[in-house]
């Protein structure tokens, strides 16, 4: 109903915003709702997914972003091919089809298959400004973009708020918020590059969730080279500063019809 009215100042601010590389101060401020995961007690911090409530004017804004980085992303094959979180006719889905060929393909050459599983902790609060904006910097990202970026992740702050009672404000040290329509995009960049880590892996990941698959015509070679990249995974994620979650972490071994977990 407000769309003529609100139409020509928002569309002045968002190309005031993209072409200066200055996001407003005001609209990075985030009300956070605790969302209990289901699991864990409900008396630990832990057990709570925090979502971030921003202005609708920021996600505007942040969609307007987000669909000029993936246009570019998408056009240059720049996101990791085995990435198929948060892209077009990519999804949990189309992951899955890909795992499920490269298993079947190596049972009915009577091979063997290991996969090792990695899931992230707090993936989006994870996310480090200055290695993102090197990578950025890599990809072709000019110096407008770049500052836009860094205006988008600095001087963040966020309030915790349970029915009627609020938190103090505190400021964000690093991440990008979750509830935000650009944060997905920020962190699958990050981990753009993970196929270039590995050997001997085939990777298939929707987001944080990651399987790194090897095939063999031996037990002891396929676990060998399992072993080896999942040293090179993890290095990838020190150095990106991300963390693995130990206690989601599992291998699955297909062969001879007979898969066994741990």
């Amino acid at each position: 109903m407000a769309i003529d009215v609100l139409a020509v100042p928002l569309t002045n601010i968002i190309n005031k915003s993209l072409a200066t590389g200055v996001f407003p101060e005001n609209w990075k401020v985030a009300r956070i709702s605790p969302i209990y995961k289901q699991k864990g007690k409900r008396t630990d911090c832990n057990s709570y997914r925090p979502i971030s409530c921003l202005s609708v004017p920021s996600k505007i804004l942040e969609t307007c972003a987000k669909i000029q980085i993936v246009n570019f992303f998408e056009a240059n094959k720049l996101f990791a091919k085995s990435q198929h979180g948060f892209r077009n006719k990519r999804s949990t889905m189309s992951a899955l089809i890909s795992m499920n060929n490269t298993w079947l393909n190596a049972l009915d050459k009577k091979k063997f298959a290991g996969v090792l599983s990695f899931d992230l902790s707090s993936a989006f609060d994870s996310i480090d400004q200055s290695i993102l904006c090197d990578k950025l910097s890599l990809y072709g990202f000019d110096h407008t973009s770049l500052s836009w970026v860094k205006s988008y992740l600095t001087n963040r702050s966020q309030y915790v708020q349970i029915g009627p009672n609020a938190s103090t404000l505190a400021f964000i040290i690093t991440g990008s918020p979750q509830g935000s329509c650009i944060s997905p995009i920020f962190f699958i960049i990050l981990i753009a590059d993970i196929d270039e880590w590995t050997c001997h892996a085939i990777i298939d990941g929707f987001a944080d969730d990651n399987n790194a698959t090897v095939v063999g015509d031996e037990i002891s070679d396929v676990v060998k080279k399992l072993e080896e990249d999942a040293g090179n995974i993890l290095s990838f994620m020190s150095s990106n500063k991300l963390l693995a979650n130990e206690s989601k972490t599992s291998f699955i071994f297909f062969g001879n019809g007979h898969p066994v977990m741990n």
